[in-house]
């Protein structure tokens, strides 16, 4: 059963777009992301995992306004 796109956490998201699979690097992924977003930009970056992983991995980000940077960092820090 799919939750309600309000209660998707980045580890659904994550583990969706890993096709079940990295397990830690979500779990990762979603005790960091509750450190350095917002409840709001969680909830964004959850609902469209794909779209915002490939643009974390790849980066095309605007200023350091962009929350994009924060999730960089996250990123790199869990893949390892």
């Amino acid at each position: 059963m799919a939750l309600p796109p309000e209660e998707v956490t980045v580890f659904d998201g994550c583990y969706d777009h890993h096709e079940f699979e990295n397990a830690d690097y979500c779990i990762c992924m979603d005790t960091r992301a509750t450190q350095v977003m917002r409840a709001d930009e969680r909830k964004t970056y959850a609902a469209d995992f794909s779209r915002y992983y490939t643009e974390i991995v790849f980066p095309d980000k605007g200023g350091l306004d962009d929350p994009r940077w924060r999730l960089y960092e996250m990123q790199r820090r869990c893949a390892r």
